[in-house]
């Protein structure tokens, strides 16, 4: 999962219980911390320097000096360079999760404002093999490139994994907007293209579209989801139990 420093505090920590029912795990943020004995890992610290621009290493500076604070990290917040540290931070997680875990089937990354039906999205993959280059996602358009939108949950097979961390040469996200579109890039440089998978949803709960064509169709994530709306999904999945969100209750 992905978070910046300056809202990890407040956004991390309510979802170590759905982390943890994943068999790996892992949070990438643009300054190392310690949240209720989760690491927190520094992405840009560990990148290549030549990722960065002169804004992004001056931004960056000034939130190492910031005492780990919810109030001060988010005071020392400036938007754009913090959401330019971001693609870095996205970029980050998907070249070094392979290194931490090779053994791993599938590679997933999502925000920390992204609800994930764990259990749901476990038991659909299982339709996947790992074994074949797969990149799941919802789809968006950039420069006529179609790529997995990271809010909405980016999905790499261990395969895909593979061809893109062993294709040379590595893209930076120096020049580009986003992290996930830069991933996009190697992944499509890797001869890995997108296959859109349409049960995940890159909007919040009351912006999702439950159209006639939709409404029928289990979801398995969530974007733009609140803490406090968080609580209120988990609640309704225990409910529902063993299928898919709402797959019942349709």
């Amino acid at each position: 999962m992905t978070t910046g420093a300056s809202d990890a505090h407040r956004t991390v920590k309510p979802h170590f219980e759905r982390l943890r029912q994943f068999r790996y795990y892992g949070v990438a943020s643009d300054k190392e911390l310690e949240i209720d004995g989760i690491h927190v890992m520094d992405m840009v610290k560990i990148s290549p320097p030549c990722y960065l621009e002169p804004d992004d290493l001056r931004y960056y500076s000034k939130l190492q000096n910031t005492t780990a604070t919810q109030e001060a990290l988010e005071e020392a917040n400036e938007p754009d360079p913090a959401w330019r540290l971001a693609r870095i931070v996205f970029y980050g997680a998907f070249e070094r999760m392979y290194k931490l875990f090779p053994r791993a089937k599938w590679y997933l990354i999502m925000d920390n404002d992204t609800w994930v039906d764990a259990k749901g999205l476990q038991r659909y993959l299982r339709r996947y093999n790992p074994r074949l280059p797969y990149y799941l996602g919802s789809v968006a358009l950039f420069d006529e490139i179609a790529f997995a939108h990271g809010g909405s949950l980016v999905t790499i097979s261990a395969k895909a994994m593979e061809m893109a961390q062993n294709s040379e040469p590595h893209r930076s996200p120096r020049n580009e907007q986003w992290g996930d579109f830069t991933l996009a890039l190697q992944l499509r440089q890797a001869g890995v293209n997108l296959t859109w998978l349409p049960m995940v949803k890159g909007r919040s709960p009351t912006e999702t579209d439950f159209s006639r064509e939709e409404w029928c169709q289990p979801f398995l994530t969530l974007h733009h989801v609140t803490p406090e709306y968080l609580e209120k999904l988990d609640s309704l999945r225990t409910k529902v139990g063993a299928n898919n969100l709402f797959e019942n209750a349709v």
